[in-house]
């Protein structure tokens, strides 16, 4: 019996990687903002120092640093940027499966599309993370999200 849970354990967490992995390719980021500041750096890396097992680190090493700040920096502040806006929201995600849908334009502005779990399903929207390069806070999060497509 707990050969088969530790496998059946193994199992969600190399899939959980595998989709982990997919998700470096979803960043795109021009060529002059691929500088992140001393702070943003700091923050970055303990976040990363901070997951627990080093096949994550590893693959959160090997993101853009569109992901990183989107993943350590933003994400933290998006499901706030909810309230009042969408019932029930309880899970954000920054940037998709898709290429392309995160873009660091500098390094203080992270924009991109995402989704969030709400009470009735799951929502895609699009986002405006503004940060303070010297602290690595987000100044501002803005949300626009995606009407309901009509049946």
């Amino acid at each position: 019996m707990r050969k088969r849970s530790f496998f059946g354990f193994c199992g969600l967490v190399v899939a959980s990687l595998g989709y982990c992995a997919s998700l470096e390719d979803t960043a795109s980021e021009p060529r002059a903002a691929t500088v992140v500041s001393p702070a943003q750096r700091r923050v970055i890396d303990a976040s990363i120092a901070s997951l627990r097992s080093p096949s994550d680190r590893a693959v959160a090493r090997g993101w853009s640093h569109a992901k990183q700040v989107a993943e350590f920096i933003c994400r933290p502040k998006a499901q706030p940027a909810f309230d009042g806006k969408l019932k029930g929201v309880d899970r954000v995600f920054l940037g998709t499966s898709e290429p392309n849908t995160l873009s660091l334009i500098r390094n203080d502005k992270l924009i991109g599309i995402g989704q969030a779990r709400f009470d009735a399903g799951w929502r895609k929207f699009s986002f405006e993370c503004l940060m303070d390069p010297k602290t690595a806070k987000v100044t501002k999060f803005l949300i626009s999200i995606q009407a309901v497509p009509s049946v």
